[in-house]
């Protein structure tokens, strides 16, 4: 099994049980992976790191602050889709691959 690991950039309402994403798939241009919350968590948006990672901000529905997950090892990648439950679904999409 691959792991990726995540860094927390802002410690929200919501815990994360871990800081690695894992059963990591994907090929050139895509990747999906899943990561554990403590607890029912979903990914209430997403936006691009100072460093052009993705970042994820992870909430639940009684949250007064989102936690905050940059996804280092992706650079120049984005945020494609997400799940949501105890175990959240992850889908990145490289930029580049935007543009074929």
């Amino acid at each position: 099994m691959r792991e990726t690991t995540f860094k927390i950039l802002a410690q929200g309402d919501v815990q994360m049980a871990h800081c690695q994403g894992y059963m990591v798939a994907g090929g050139a241009d895509a990747v999906c992976f899943y990561i554990d919350p403590s607890g029912r968590a979903y990914i209430s948006a997403s936006t691009e790191s100072e460093s052009g990672c993705p970042v994820v901000y992870v909430s639940r529905d009684d949250c007064e602050r989102d936690t905050e997950i940059e996804f280092s090892e992706f650079q120049g990648w984005r945020f494609h889709a997400g799940g949501a439950g105890k175990t959240i679904a992850v889908a990145l999409v490289r930029r580049a691959a935007d543009d074929a």
